[in-house]
């Protein structure tokens, strides 16, 4: 194989994790219903222990207010969030909890999580395969400016 230019090597590595993400995500739809981004979105309401905000929620996942909000109004139409007032301060602020099922479609993806990620680590063929993730990612986060 011919050795890749600096740029070569950037696409390249663009274009893998482009397609583990529609690979992780197509798992995770199968198994639990949800797309991997909305999972993300209930586990981090979850996180906060159901007093966390849109705007919360984006910084939390590096995405936009708009992009949060229609992943919102998706997830409350199926039932699996709610929102409602900050009555015990900014009436303006609006809270994000799961309900009912929000929770127990979140316990699914919990469960299922490592069904769809402990196989890519084993299928690597190594036993060190978190080790070199890990590794991987600090690599990659060290080229972003200010990440």
């Amino acid at each position: 194989m011919k050795k890749l230019t600096a740029m070569g090597q950037c696409l390249l590595l663009l274009d893998i994790a482009h397609h583990l993400r529609l690979f992780l995500t197509d798992q995770t739809r199968e198994l639990t219903g949800l797309t991997l981004e909305q999972a993300v979105v209930l586990c981090c309401i979850n996180k906060h222990h159901s007093v966390v905000t849109i705007s919360d929620i984006a910084t939390a996942v590096s995405r936009t207010n708009h992009t949060i909000t229609g992943m919102i109004n998706i997830l409350v139409k199926r039932g699996l969030v709610s929102r409602r007032q900050d009555s015990a301060g900014d009436r303006r602020r609006v809270l994000l909890s799961l309900t009912d099922e929000g929770k127990a479609r979140l316990e699914t993806y919990q469960k299922v999580a490592s069904t769809v990620i402990e196989p890519l680590l084993l299928a690597s063929g190594s036993t060190d395969a978190e080790e070199r993730l890990s590794q991987a990612i600090a690599t990659l986060a060290a080229l972003l400016p200010g990440w």
